[in-house]
This record gives C-alpha cells, structure tokens and sequence, in this order.
C-alpha cells in the first residue's frame, strides 16, 4: 500500500546556465533606409590663376567700294590687313546672288597671311556684280 502524497518542497536553486547553442542562419536584408540630410556647404576653395586675356582684338578690312565683275567675268580680289596685322578668316558680299566663288584663302601682300584673296566668277550673262572681298585681323604678336 502506498501512503499518501506529501507536500511539495522547496524550490532548488537555480542550475547552471547550459551551452552556447549553434549559430542560426543569416535573415534576409532589411529595406534601404530614408536619405539622410543635406551636409553643410563646404569651404569656399582657393582663387584659381588668372586666364589668359581671351579673343585678342579682332579687326574687319574690306576695299572701300565693291569691284565691278562683268557677266561672265572672273576676278581675284584682295583685302589686305592693316601692318602688324594677320589674316585669321575673310570671305566676300556680292551685289547680286549668282556669283561662285570657287576659292577664298589666305595670301600676302607685303607680309605672310596679310591678306585674304577672294577668286570669284559671275555666272550672270547680263547682269554685272559688285563684290567685295574682307578679311579677319589680329594683331601679330
């Protein structure tokens, strides 16, 4: 025969804490995180060397009144730069639309690249054209 159940008894003091247990396997990323705010304005940097003085002065020479090229006529025309002057670019104005110019370069008149040389023919059988040839300048040194 069995007696009956005694009460229970003290609680036993606590036990030793047990093994580290393995590592678990790494959890997905998590979402990107809002922008942060705006930094600070950085200092102002140093001045930065002085440029050079840019386009030099550019002067436009023309003949003073166009040459007349007669229907059919051709013609080499001439504008010269002033001295101390070369020639970077130049072109011509004609009094009437039907004028080929076949060449404009640069040439010399007194000096290398003075000057720009216009070869125009006027297509026109009855009319005659009043051209003239210019040049772009700047100073040689």
């Amino acid at each position: 025969m069995t007696g009956a159940e005694g009460a229970t008894g003290p609680t036993g003091p606590t036990g030793a804490d047990g093994a580290t247990g393995a590592t678990g396997v790494t959890g997905a990323d998590g979402a990107t995180g809002a922008d942060g705010a705006t930094g600070a304005d950085g200092a102002t940097g140093p001045t930065g060397p002085t440029g050079s003085s840019g386009v030099p002065d550019i002067t436009t020479v023309s003949p003073s009144g166009p040459t007349t090229v007669g229907p059919g006529a051709s013609a080499n025309l001439v504008a010269q730069c002033t001295p101390n002057r070369k020639a970077i670019a130049g072109g011509w104005f004609s009094t009437i639309d039907d004028v080929n110019v076949p060449s404009s370069f640069k040439s010399q008149t007194a000096v290398p690249d003075d000057s720009r040389t216009v070869s125009v023919h006027n297509n026109s059988s009855t009319t005659s054209a009043g051209v003239v040839p210019i040049v772009h300048c700047v100073p040689t040194s």
